[in-house]
């Protein structure tokens, strides 16, 4: 009689295991496109995402130069944006302009690209970027020039403990081809965490790059 109570209890731990794991996807960015309906285009892949369930998911940025412009917003959670990976380097460019890519879930990771312009809006809980560059050229040893952007490169609006950075090699490199702050924090968020970063150098640590931007981390009240 135990013998077949434990064969039950593994059969369904074993089918709970398999339910909840079926529901990670993964979408594939092929297109630089920024019409949201438009398959394979980053928009369109964010749409499927957000309408996934439970992760968790990826989106796969496998082309170089997505432009961004579209209203769609990160909204589910447990969600990882990445470039195809190559160590530490950043390695496809998302060009922003002006529109800021808004996270709104909670527990994502952005990691391994090239921002350029006005670039993420965070407003959900426990999110991480790390391994990204922001405003560069694609060697992450000199500024792309986009001195026009008046925005942040990241603004942590609400939410809790969300980092931005990781110890070791895979730091966040921010350029200052900008004239408002590289990083701005307001004052509902809490528990944030800005940690090992470049500001105003290359990946290597050394290489000056454009010091347009007013501030690096910049607090305001809430």
């Amino acid at each position: 009689m135990n013998r077949i109570l434990l064969s039950l209890v593994s059969y369904f731990v074993c089918l709970l295991f398999f339910v909840t794991q079926s529901n990670a996807a993964t979408f594939t960015v092929t297109s630089t496109t920024n019409d949201p309906s438009a398959v394979n285009g980053l928009g369109w892949a964010i749409t499927q995402a957000n309408g996934a369930g439970v992760g968790p998911h990826t989106i796969v940025l496998q082309v170089d130069g997505a432009t961004w412009g579209v209203g769609v917003t990160l909204t589910n959670s447990n969600v990882t944006l990445m470039a195809a990976p190559s160590g530490c380097d950043a390695t496809r460019v998302i060009n922003m302009g002006g529109a800021s890519l808004t996270v709104s879930g909670s527990n994502c990771v952005i990691s391994g690209i090239i921002f350029r312009g006005t670039c993420l809006l965070i407003t959900g809980s426990n999110n991480r970027v790390w391994g990204c560059w922001f405003n560069t050229d694609n060697t992450g040893l000199a500024s792309n020039g986009v001195g026009t952007n008046n925005g942040s490169m990241i603004y942590i609006n609400g939410g809790s403990n969300n980092t931005v950075g990781m110890t070791g090699q895979c730091r966040n490199v921010f350029s200052g081809a900008s004239t408002s702050d590289m990083i701005r924090i307001d004052g509902t968020a809490t528990g944030t965490i800005i940690s090992n970063n470049y500001m105003g150098v290359g990946k290597d640590g050394t290489t000056a790059l454009s010091a347009a931007s007013q501030n690096g981390v910049n607090f305001v009240s809430g």
